[in-house]
């Protein structure tokens, strides 16, 4: 998504001529190198920032996956199992980005990923 205000294609980000500051405070956050452009990437960690921001921690995040998963209590996840539970964008980038859980087939690694969600976060917070 182009954030430029110029151009049929881009998001305007004026408001009665003037900058829109609430508008531009967004694209601070979500387009956080200022190029113009909201990539895929930055607007996946910006949702997941979002649905992570009242989460209290790590384990708190981890138990929301675990009750994803079939029987509520498997220490994996399936992309079956993702694709169901959240909008498919979200569930193909959690798929892309977590590790492929050892000696099962299909299976997927939350608990790492968590932690990287987490440590991106924090850093996205503090820069």
């Amino acid at each position: 998504v182009s954030t430029q205000s110029t151009g049929s294609s881009g998001i305007n980000a004026e408001y009665g001529g003037e900058p829109d500051v609430a508008f531009e405070a967004i694209l601070d956050y979500v387009d956080r190198d200022r190029d113009g452009f909201v990539r895929l990437e930055e607007y996946m960690q910006f949702m997941i920032s979002r649905t992570t921001e009242n989460v209290a921690g790590t384990d708190e995040l981890t138990e929301a996956f675990r009750a994803l998963t079939e029987g509520g209590d498997k220490p994996y996840i399936t992309a079956t199992e993702l694709y169901s539970a959240m909008p498919s964008d979200q569930a193909k980038y959690c798929i892309d980005r977590m590790d492929k859980y050892p000696d099962v087939p299909g299976a997927l690694d939350y608990t790492n990923f968590t932690k990287a969600i987490f440590q991106l976060n924090t850093s996205v917070n503090s820069g």
